[in-house]
């Protein structure tokens, strides 16, 4: 993608996105998530590093392997990883395989590490916590998060304590004060403990075009 990523470009700014803009792009993915979910995909990995624009500035969401190389070609690092835009469903199954491996503090994604236990056969020992499409809701509410404010989720946490945060004690990213109150609602729908509480991509498409509308 010629334009690079969402994060790529946001970091190059140094700022957030201004309202119209980040509705254009919210909309993007949100209509993709809600396209892979109305076809039983889950994204799992759903961050500003892994949204890939074009050269006409249209977002397409990128898989997990493409992301990896187009985001960071090395390791992956605490700006590039997953803990910090995990939902608190799958964080707590994250960690459990984490522990239960005596793997060290290092920023695993789910999906490397749910490849990794179904390798050596105790992954149905830790999934009494399943989670389901609702987590990329939730992951989604943190890259809206991103496109407004430009920063790293937690940028004074790192990666595991952000994770733990958000499981054990509710942590979710500050709001800033001047956000319009349908947006500060949208988010926090999005983060909410429950995941059934959080809403569909098509109602969430709905309600960013109603605000790019106004």
């Amino acid at each position: 993608m010629s334009g690079g990523s969402i994060y790529d470009l946001l970091h190059r700014q140094k700022s957030g996105f201004k309202l119209p803009l980040l509705l254009k792009l919210a909309i993007d993915v949100s209509e993709g998530m809600s396209y892979l979910h109305q076809n039983g995909i889950m994204h799992r990995d759903l961050k500003a590093a892994n949204l890939l624009m074009d050269e006409n500035g249209v977002v397409k969401i990128a898989d997990f392997g493409v992301a990896r190389v187009q985001a960071q070609p090395g390791v992956m690092t605490a700006e590039t990883g997953t803990y910090r835009w995990m939902a608190p469903e799958v964080g707590i199954l994250v960690e459990s395989a984490r522990v239960m491996l005596h793997l060290p503090e290092l920023e695993l994604s789910f999906i490397q590490l749910s490849d990794i236990l179904s390798a050596l056969g105790p992954w149905k020992v830790i999934e009494h916590k399943p989670y389901d499409h609702k987590a990329d809701v939730f992951s989604f509410g943190v890259v809206l998060w991103e496109m407004l404010t430009g920063k790293l989720p937690y940028e004074n946490l790192t990666p595991l304590q952000a994770a733990v945060g958000v499981v054990q004690k509710g942590l979710r990213p500050v709001i800033p004060q001047y956000t319009r109150p349908k947006f500060v609602e949208l988010l926090e729908r999005c983060w909410q403990q429950d995941p059934s509480l959080r809403p569909e991509f098509s109602e969430i498409t709905n309600l960013l075009e109603d605000l790019a509308s106004r």
